[in-house]
């Protein structure tokens, strides 16, 4: 999908506005809201290698789901610390998922390679449904941390903003790793 420039600026401009954690406060057991909602995982979409990957073959792991495009300023900002968690965690049950939207799914196979991508990849750009179920989104990168019991325990609109004095990466490292911490 195509964005026009005027449709890319306000896409950016939501994603600037919202950026930062929606979370609850008040949480139960390992750390997952009491009112946390079920995670649709019902989805089956193509990975790079035009393989059927299916959501629901997750189950019992701690799923990172990444809405994000390669234009995407932001979401090229979170791509390294997605990969270090992918290699530190995916032994605990970490499993990284990218979801593809608002790009082109041909310039997706040569973005991941230049930038080592090392987690499941798919193409969301035709599949409005995916969206719908994890949205509306109002920007990218919009990401979701899911429970091994399929409870969606945080949600991102944008990228963790820094502290004082803390570089951008850093602040992404930090609230994701110990979200998916607080899960394992």
């Amino acid at each position: 999908m195509r964005l026009s420039p005027a449709a890319l600026l306000v896409t950016i401009a939501v994603a600037a506005a919202c950026s930062g954690s929606r979370e609850s406060v008040e949480t139960v057991g390992a750390g997952c809201p009491v009112d946390a909602k079920p995670a649709n995982m019902s989805f089956t979409l193509k990975d790079l290698k035009g393989d059927n990957i299916r959501l629901a073959d997750y189950k019992g792991k701690i799923v990172f789901l990444n809405f994000w495009a390669t234009w995407c300023v932001p979401c090229k900002a979170e791509i390294p610390v997605l990969i270090e968690l992918q290699e530190r965690y995916k032994a605990d049950g970490l499993e990284i998922v990218g979801v593809v939207t608002l790009d082109d799914f041909a310039n997706v196979a040569p973005f991941a390679t230049e930038h080592k991508m090392n987690y499941t990849i798919v193409d969301g750009t035709t599949r409005q449904d995916v969206e719908e179920a994890y949205g509306p989104l109002p920007g990218i990168p919009s990401s979701f941390v899911i429970a091994r019991n399929g409870s969606v325990c945080y949600e991102h609109v944008g990228v963790p903003r820094p502290k004082p004095d803390e570089k951008l990466q850093d602040a992404i490292r930090r609230t994701f790793e110990a979200e998916i911490k607080s899960l394992l």
